[in-house]
C-alpha cells in the first residue's frame, strides 16, 4: 500500500507540515497557516514532493476558443452590447442628476471621505516581510538535516570535495549542500568537484542566504568579501577535533575525515550539538574549511571560539535530532564540552567527574569550577539519577503550552507502536522534551514500551497525547522546561 510520509515546509508560507497517509502515493491538503492547496506526492525516489496547486484564472486558451459554436459567439455579442446600452444610460442619468444637483459638481474630491476611497486603484505599499527569529532558522535547518540523516542514514560531510587534502578542505560546504534552492529544478548548477570560490561555482556562492544568517546581527559579508553564514557545525572539543576519527571520544559530528552515521552517535541525537550560531570570524556560507568548529575555551557563550547569537547571557544550539535546545551562561563548561563530543559516553550532569578525553585546549583547573547547571535533561542511556523536579515559572509554562496546542492537520500510526518510538515523534513535532518519570516509571518499565495506536486530524499534539497516554493512567506534567509523563495515580 502507498504511503505518504515524512516533513516538509509549506511552499507558500515556509510553515513546517507533517504528513503520514497510506493509500496512494499523492494527496492534497490545505495549508493550515496560509490555506494555500497543496499537491503532496512521493516520487520514485521515496521523497516528498510539493507544488502549490494554482486557482484558476478564467483564461482560456486560443485553441478552445476556436471550438466555440458560432452560438456561443452570438450570445456573447449581444450581452456586450447590452452592456454597453446599459453603461451609457447610467452616464446619462448620471449628467442629468449632476445638473438638478449642483452641490455634487461642486464638491471638492480632496476632501472626500477616505473611508469612501480606500479601495481606490492605486499603488499600494508592501505588507512588511515576516521576521523570522533565529531560533526558527536553525530549527528550519534541523528540518534539513534530519530529512538528509533519515534518506542517507548518515550526516552531511563537512565538505563535499572529494579530493580535498587532509585538514585543508577547498569543496564547498555541508551548508551548500543543504541549499533549499537545490530542492526543486533551480537554475543554479554548482561543480561539487571544484573549489567552492572557483570561477565555475561565483554564481552559486554569490547569493545572500537568509536562511543561515542572524537577524539580530548586522554584518553579512564575510572577511573573504562573500555572502556570510551566522551558523557553524560542531567538530567536537580540542583545536584538533575536526582531525579526529569519529570514535575519538572527543569528536563531534563533523570533521574532515569521518562520515558520522547515527549508529555513531552514542551518546544519542538529543544529546549531541550539531550547529550553533556564531556572532564573529564570518566566512562564506560555501566554504568548507570555515563551516565547521571546535569547543576550545571558556566561556563557551561570547566567548573566544566565538558562539553565541547576539543575547549576554544565553544562545540556542540545534541538536543532532532537529531539536533547538536553549543554552545559559550559568551552564557548567563541563556540560557544554559532553554535548560537543557525540561518543564521551558521560551524563548531563555536572557532579558527574569526567571528561571527552583529555583536551589540549581546556586548562585542567578549569575543572574545579562547578557553576550550577540548570535544567539540563540527562539522556535514557544515563544511570545517574534524574533532577528533582522544580515548579517551572508561568512564562515558561505558557511558552510550553503554546507548543503543545499546535494543530497536526493529519496523524495516521494504525499499526500497534510502542509508545516511546511514538512519543519520540511527538516531541519533535513539539519542539519541547517529554520524559518519564524515572521514579514512577524507570527505564525497565514495560508501560515505556506499551503497544499503542494514535489517528486523528487538525488535533493539537496536546490532544494526541492524551488519547495514548488516559488509556495507560498517565498524564503529563510541566517540569524542568520539559513535559514529564507520570501515573495518574500513585500505585
Amino acid at each position: 500500500m502507498a504511503i505518504v510520509a515524512g516533513e516538509f515546509l509549506c511552499p507558500n508560507c515556509a510553515a513546517r507540515l507533517r504528513i503520514h497517509q497510506s493509500g496512494q502515493k499523492q494527496t492534497e491538503i490545505d495549508c493550515p497557516e496560509c490555506a494555500a492547496h497543496l499537491l503532496v506526492e512521493m516520487t520514485a525516489d521515496n521523497q516528498i514532493s510539493v507544488m502549490t496547486r494554482p486557482e484558476f484564472d478564467g483564461t482560456v486558451p486560443v485553441a478552445t476558443l476556436h471550438r466555440f459554436s458560432i452560438s456561443v459567439a452570438i450570445i456573447l455579442i449581444l450581452i456586450t452590447c447590452t452592456t454597453l446600452f446599459f453603461i451609457i444610460d447610467f452616464d446619462s442619468n448620471e449628467q442629468k442628476s449632476s445638473e438638478e444637483n449642483p452641490e455634487i459638481v461642486n464638491q471638492n474630491p480632496s476632501v472626500a471621505d477616505p473611508e469612501l476611497t480606500s479601495n481606490a486603484v492605486g499603488p499600494v505599499a508592501p505588507a512588511a516581510p515576516e521576521k523570522i527569529s533565529f531560533e526558527d532558522r536553525l530549527q528550519r535547518l534541523g528540518i534539513r538535516i534530519n530529512d538528509y540523516r533519515l534518506n542517507t542514514g548518515q550526516f552531511t560531510t563537512a565538505g563535499w570535495n572529494p579530493n580535498q587534502e587532509p585538514g585543508k578542505p577547498t569543496g564547498l560546504s555541508w551548508l551548500a549542500g543543504l541549499d533549499p534552492e537545490l530542492e526543486a529544478a533551480s537554475k543554479f548548477s554548482p561543480n561539487w568537484n571544484a573549489d567552492w570560490n572557483s570561477p565555475v561555482n561565483d554564481r552559486f556562492v554569490r547569493r545572500s542566504r537568509n536562511d543561515l544568517l542572524n537577524p539580530e546581527l548586522k554584518i553579512v559579508v564575510g572577511s573573504d568579501r562573500y555572502p556570510a553564514t551566522h551558523i557553524v557545525g560542531i567538530s567536537g572539543v580540542g583545536v584538533d577535533a575536526a582531525e579526529l576519527p569519529k570514535d575519538h571520544p572527543r569528536a563531534g559530528i563533523f570533521g574532515w575525515n569521518r562520515v558520522t552515521r547515527t549508529e555513531d552517535v552514542i551518546d544519542g541525537l538529543s544529546n549531541s550539538w550539531l550547529a550553533s550560531g556564531i556572532t564573529e570570524r564570518f566566512s562564506s556560507w560555501a566554504n568548507a574549511s570555515q563551516s565547521i568548529r571546535a569547543v576550545t575555551a571558556e566561556p563557551y557563550i561570547n566567548g573566544p571560539d566565538g558562539f553565541g547569537t547576539g543575547a549576554p547571557d544565553r544562545m540556542p544550539i540545534l541538536m543532532a535530532d532537529g531539536s533547538v535546545r536553549e543554552m545559559s551562561a550559568k551552564t557548567a563548561p563541563t556540560i557544554f564540552r559532553r554535548l560537543a563530543a557525540m561518543a564521551d559516553g558521560l551524563p548531563l550532569d555536572p557532579e558527574v567527574a569526567g571528561e571527552p578525553g583529555k583536551s589540549t585546549s581546556t586548562p585542567s583547573d578549569s575543572l574545579t569550577n562547578k557553576p550550577i547547571m540548570p535544567e539540563v535533561v540527562p539522556s535514557e542511556q544515563t544511570t545517574s539519577s534524574p533532577p528533582p523536579l522544580k515548579t517551572v515559572s508561568p512564562e515558561v509554562q505558557q511558552a510550553m503550552l503554546e507548543k503543545f496546542n499546535q494543530k497536526v492537520i493529519s496523524f495516521e500510526l494504525n499499526q500497534p507502536t510502542p509508545l516511546n518510538e511514538v512519543l519520540v515523534e511527538l516531541e519533535a513535532l513539539a519542539g519541547v522534551t517529554i520524559d518519564f518519570d524515572e521514579e514512577q516509571i524507570p527505564q525497565t518499565d514495560p508501560l515505556r514500551k506499551m503497544p499503542v495506536t494514535l489517528s486523528g486530524k487538525m488535533l493539537s499534539i496536546a490532544e494526541m497525547l492524551d488519547q495514548i497516554l488516559s488509556p495507560l493512567n498517565l498524564i503529563t506534567t510541566p517540569a524542568n522546561d520539559r513535559m514529564l509523563i507520570r501515573r495518574a495515580t500513585t500505585q
